[in-house]
């Protein structure tokens, strides 16, 4: 009888956890399951920036390049199907590459940027990492990469826990988002909403 009232209480708390977690997709309009609230993946987001700046050789010293990209950012961010506090910036990696962290934080390296020839071409790679984080597509590829509990809970005591127990978790959030690989179908959503967004 105990063991079957435990396996009870159990899927209940599953059901639960499914229901307040489930959410509709703001580009897509699917059901999605997501752990994270918004104000935990911005604070992510902030909480791991800093890392990955470093990673790529930090933000290139140029207020005209960076005003630029902001500028170009800022109109997708405008027409974005989720209003996020988006940031966009151009980072000193040579390494040619885009990439979108949680919470809305968005970067081209001067590797990629070399090789653009207009602001169409700008436009078409930030729009493409603006909807990774409209679709919460890093969020998404998170939980299914470390399991869903576990970034939640690493997500909490990352914002919100002691300092010691704070750095660890980001350490580990950062070495998911590292290695995030988005799906296939990610990659076509971010194509083909970001062609819409430009």
């Amino acid at each position: 009888m105990k063991s079957y009232l435990r396996l009870v209480s159990i899927v209940l708390l599953v059901c639960v956890l499914f229901a307040a977690g489930c959410t509709i997709n703001p580009v897509t309009g699917k059901k999605q399951l997501t752990l994270i609230p918004e104000d935990q993946e911005i604070a992510l987001g902030v909480r791991t920036a800093g890392q990955f700046e470093k990673e790529f050789g930090g933000k290139v010293d140029s207020p005209e390049l960076q005003q630029y990209i902001a500028e170009v950012g800022a109109k997708l961010a405008a027409v974005s199907d989720r209003p996020m506090p988006y940031e966009y910036a151009l980072l000193s990696s040579n390494v040619p590459n885009a990439f979108a962290l949680p919470g809305g934080k968005i970067y081209v390296t001067a590797g990629l940027f070399r090789h653009m020839s207009n602001e169409r071409q700008l436009a078409a790679v930030l729009a493409h990492e603006t909807v990774h984080v409209a679709a919460k597509h890093s969020v998404q590829a998170l939980q299914n990469q470390m399991g869903a509990a576990i970034v939640a809970e690493l997500v909490g005591v990352a914002v919100g826990g002691d300092h010691a127990e704070s750095a660890e978790a980001a350490t580990k959030l950062v070495a998911g988002l590292r290695n995030l690989k988005h799906s296939r179908e990610d990659e076509s959503e971010s194509d083909e909403y970001g062609l819409k967004y430009m």
